[in-house]
């Protein structure tokens, strides 16, 4: 075993304590590319609003007095196979995966429908058209139910993302291979709309939102489409790789929900904590911030109050960007968050926690047992959850 002569030992460390935590140069014009920005609740500028009201919500479902009201308790509707659908119409609702529908109606009877597909093969939409009902499948054949059976009105022969645009007359499907394809239901005809590349990303249920000009989809959590309001063509422009370029808190790569517009400026979430609004037409980012945190869920009321769940927080920025209120919510696993006024309510694996969100106390609690996978229905008034194995209604 070789041995270090202490007077080598003592030249390293006098060469080490001069270097002032630098080894190395430094050209006298350095500044860094990147900074660090202090994490916004250590903001001077932070002041809160001691009584906010959240009249109604808009983003990323519409929730208003007129189809909320308050609740006490919940009770469990009935069962369900992981994956299930539902959906709502006047007197019933339907509940669809996999390979069978049923019919719920709100007078007691109900119907169940068996249909025949292909290995593989599963329904991915059900919807209302001139009062009739038509569901697709991942194979992108269309059928219509009539009474207690169905018929095959044609067979696209197309491999379809889970979440096709339908818009009155027009159906826009996504297929797996990069390519927008729209069925017009006056004719069934198809029509090519243009290609796309795909990118990495979470495939989920996002809703298409609209401007005057043009259609948002979110064919996965990182990427993202636009098509023109009118022709329903594929748009060649690169909304998110732009903001990506300007932005200055980091890469948008797992989009929380599809960009919501407000104000001339699209509201783009990423689940890593990164929140800007920006306008693609002439490149100018109103506000943004990193709050150093996973987003949960978010709710974004009419009068421009952007309400954050993380896994520590709820957070309330206004339509400039200022933070407004912020409070800890001592929540396990926090899923999803709702409410309207000024109650709030966020479920949980172990049920629903509500909130004041000016006082920031919370003021009821709810024990059920939910999965990890929450959605919220609103239909006549009444609240209904639906996690992978149960509907729930509020009550």
């Amino acid at each position: 075993m070789k041995t270090i002569k202490p007077q080598l030992l003592l030249l390293f460390f006098i060469i080490i304590s001069s270097c002032n935590e630098y080894i190395g140069t430094i050209e006298e014009n350095y500044e860094p590319t990147k900074t660090i920005s202090d994490i916004f609740i250590n903001d001077n500028t932070y002041k809160e609003i001691d009584n906010i009201f959240i009249p109604e919500i808009i983003y990323p479902i519409a929730i208003n007095e007129d189809n909320f009201r308050n609740f006490e308790n919940i009770s469990k509707i009935q069962s369900i196979r992981q994956n299930t659908q539902i959906i709502f119409f006047d007197d019933k609702y339907y509940l669809y995966s996999e390979n069978t529908i049923s019919a719920f109606y709100f007078d007691g009877n109900k119907i169940k429908i068996k249909i025949d597909l292909e290995q593989d093969e599963k329904i991915i939409s059900l919807f209302e058209y001139k009062a009739e009902v038509y569901f697709l499948t991942n194979n992108s054949k269309l059928f219509k139910l009539k009474d207690e059976s169905y018929e095959l009105i044609l067979d696209y022969e197309i491999f379809i993302s889970p979440n096709p645009i339908i818009i009155d007359n027009i159906i826009i499907l996504f297929s797996v291979f990069g390519e927008a394809i729209e069925i017009n239901l006056n004719n069934n005809n198809a029509s090519n709309k243009g290609s796309f590349l795909i990118n990495y990303g979470i495939l989920d249920n996002y809703k298409s939102n609209k401007t005057d000009e043009s259609i948002f989809y979110l064919y996965n959590s990182g990427t993202l489409l636009t098509l023109d309001k009118s022709s329903y063509l594929i748009k060649n422009n690169y909304y998110l790789e732009d903001l990506n370029i300007l932005s200055n808190i980091g890469t948008f790569s797992d989009l929380l929900d599809t960009p919501f517009y407000y104000n001339n400026y699209f509201y783009f979430i990423d689940r890593s904590g990164l929140i800007s609004t920006f306008n693609p037409n002439n490149l100018n980012i109103h506000w943004e911030i990193d709050i150093s945190n996973s987003i949960v869920d978010y709710l974004f009321s009419i009068n421009g109050y952007l309400i954050l769940l993380t896994f520590d927080d709820v957070i309330v920025y206004n339509k400039n960007g200022e933070l407004i209120k912020i409070f800890k919510h001592n929540i396990e696993n926090p899923i999803s968050i709702f409410g309207i006024n000024e109650e709030i309510h966020i479920t949980s694996e172990k049920g629903i926690n509500s909130f004041n969100i000016n006082s920031k106390t919370q003021i009821n609690f709810i024990k059920n047992k939910f999965t990890t996978k929450l959605d919220l229905h609103l239909n006549n008034s009444n609240i209904y959850l639906k996690d992978h194995k149960h509907i729930f209604i509020l009550e």
